[in-house]
């Protein structure tokens, strides 16, 4: 975070996330059975890019806010440090649980992005156990990432362009559901 607002590269890293659409295709060359795991993954950048492109039309409609709250400096601390801040920050403890949730579920993704690009560099086909195992880890964290800024109100439009801040987590908990009935049978084929 530090670097990329001390260099202001958010629309390069929206940009980044369109040109890597599709990049992962190529791991369909070397194995089918990387299906699921290239289309999670794909569902997982569309889950950042959202939510990148909703930060950006924030950052321009309040700069100076903006600048304010996200220096540069600010992002030097450990993620323990961070965990503090956040739970002194934030009185209301769900929300400030819902936040933690969000920045958990983005670095799962960047783990398993991190995992499909050195796949792709190294031409690796993995055993089918570890591609389950790596699939559940992506589609299950873009899940859970799209459901807290769903919740939030983070890259969704709203008919007065307001943020939705209340708590649906039933409603997300049961979409979450209805989206795994049947997944583990569908990775089985």
């Amino acid at each position: 975070m530090s670097w990329i607002f001390k260099n202001s590269e958010l629309e390069d890293l929206s940009e980044t996330l369109n040109e890597a659409y599709d990049d992962f295709d190529v791991l369909l060359k070397y194995d089918s059975s990387y299906l699921f795991l290239v289309e999670n993954l794909k569902f997982s950048l569309r889950a950042n890019k959202r939510y990148i492109d909703s930060f950006i039309e924030e950052m321009d409609k309040n700069p100076q806010i903006v600048e304010e709250a996200f220096k540069p400096e600010a992002f030097n601390i450990t993620m323990q440090q961070f965990t503090s801040s956040i739970a002194l920050a934030i009185p209301d403890e769900e929300f400030a649980q819902r936040l933690l949730d969000l920045v958990g579920a983005s670095l799962k993704i960047e783990f398993s992005l991190i995992c499909a690009w050195v796949l792709m560099d190294k031409k690796m086909v993995l055993p089918a156990d570890k591609i389950k195992e790596l699939t559940s880890l992506v589609g299950n964290s873009a899940q859970e990432f799209s459901a807290i800024c769903y919740e939030l109100g983070v890259g969704v439009k709203s008919k007065n362009e307001q943020r939705n801040f209340q708590h649906k987590s039933d409603y997300i908990t049961e979409q979450q559901n209805l989206a795994d009935i049947g997944l583990n049978d569908l990775m089985e084929l």
